[in-house]
């Protein structure tokens, strides 16, 4: 199997500086042999061997990390581990065996134009999932997902703002980062990267129950369809549906302040250090104040409702009816609740998800539920790296690893994935 990123590793620290010099000589000497070689050398290594591993995308990108690594690993070599801004990981051996892996989707507002530029070529799924969701789209009169995605500039500059307009609307943004998810997750599935639970956040829910299997790829896609069409469709302009903000800072000074503030919720509790509030326009415009005035720091959200909670009842009620037409099976993995923090039930599944959307988010509650019972990997699948950071704040201070599959909207998208799959095998998984 030839793979897009390397694995080095030895009996020892000593050993593995040879092997990676060994493997710069090959490069000048045999450069087509070295670069064959290089493309075998994605194995797990042996639980106690030294490892070092990076993407790799050219034999003179490859030559650069490898002159990077072994100056660095001739350095460190006392250290359990080190990674590198590039990319390149390190681990003395491989993780614990007891350790558990989670996977998790990220929600609305990690999306970017031409996120999954690169993926197509490689991954089959992915483009098949596009292309289901453009016929569904096709169907309804609107553009496919795929040019929305995917579009194409006479004048980039002049263009690409009303490109990224466009996906940022809830009925392009939801489904296109769940066919995101969806591609990179077949990739973790073909790399044999198995999950021992999974969850997600908001709309990212969803694809967790999909990776779960309570859903198949029809219904999930034709949901993701579903869930950002009601929530993104045109509402009464008389009604207000009301508006989000993020709040860092002291969550429980937060919390306090809220109870004193009507027509104001805890939407999203987050992390350790964030929260999301949502309410009726002018109570969140009252609220800012507030917050402000306790040296809180506020970030309006771009969103078009309050998100969790009754005032998305609009939407609401037309997704529990999309939610009824279709089958939920019997799961194979265990998938946590936003709503609860807690295992999603077996049955009563369907019940639990139509709740969702005005229910507050407890990420956070989840998070640490899922540590409890043994999980230290969180693999971030989709776009960017929120939930990663999010994670990151739950868990300071505690062993654990976070690893994103689409870090930078600036950088091809197989390429980083890569990059993840290197730090998987480092780890040992």
């Amino acid at each position: 199997m030839k793979f897009s990123y390397a694995v080095f590793s030895a009996d020892s620290v000593q050993n593995l500086l040879h092997l990676l010099q060994d493997t710069l000589q090959q490069i000048q000497s045999s450069p087509q042999q070295a670069w064959s070689a290089l493309q075998q050398r994605g194995s797990v290594p042996a639980a106690d061997d030294p490892r070092i591993g990076f993407a790799i995308s050219s034999l003179e990108q490859t030559q650069e990390f490898l002159e990077q690594a072994y100056s660095e690993l001739t350095d460190k070599q006392a250290e359990e581990s080190f990674g590198l801004r590039k990319g390149i990981f390190y681990r003395h051996k491989a993780m614990s065996r007891s350790d558990k892996v989670a996977v998790l989707f990220p929600g609305q507002g990690s999306q970017y134009v031409n996120m999954g530029s690169g993926l197509q070529e490689h991954e089959p799924q992915f483009a098949k999932a596009l292309k289901s969701l453009d016929f569904m789209m096709e169907k309804e009169g609107r553009p496919q997902l795929s040019n929305v995605l995917f579009p194409t500039f006479t004048d980039e500059k002049a263009e690409k703002s009303q490109a990224e307009l466009q996906l940022t609307q809830t009925e392009n943004a939801q489904p296109a980062i769940g066919v995101l998810s969806m591609g990179l997750f077949h990739v973790l599935k073909k790399y044999g990267i198995k999950a021992d639970a999974f969850a997600g956040h908001s709309f990212g829910e969803l694809t967790a129950l999909w990776a779960g299997g309570y859903l198949n790829d029809e219904s999930y896609l034709f949901l993701a369809k579903e869930r950002g069409r009601v929530m993104g469709a045109k509402k009464d302009i008389s009604v207000d549906a009301g508006t989000m903000i993020a709040v860092k800072g002291d969550v429980q000074l937060v919390a306090d302040l809220v109870k004193g503030l009507p027509d104001v919720q805890i939407a999203n509790l987050n992390s350790s250090s964030q929260v999301v509030l949502a309410g009726a326009t002018q109570a969140i415009e009252h609220a800012k104040e507030q917050l402000k005035a306790q040296k809180l720091k506020v970030i309006p959200l771009p969103v078009s409702a309050a998100f969790h909670t009754d005032l998305v009842a609009f939407a609401q009620k037309p997704f529990a009816t999309s939610i009824q037409t279709v089958n939920f099976l019997q799961p194979h993995t265990p998938v946590f609740s936003n709503t609860t923090g807690q295992e999603y039930p077996q049955s009563d599944a369907a019940e639990l998800l139509q709740k969702q959307m005005v229910h507050s988010v407890l990420f956070k509650t989840q998070i640490e539920t899922m540590y409890q019972q043994g999980i230290k990997v969180f693999i971030e699948c989709g776009p960017k790296n929120v939930l990663c950071g999010l994670v990151a704040d739950i868990l300071q201070g505690q062993v654990h690893e976070a690893i994103p599959l689409n870090l930078n909207a600036k950088q091809d998208a197989w390429f980083q994935l890569n990059q993840g799959l290197a730090k998987l095998a480092v780890l040992g998984i």
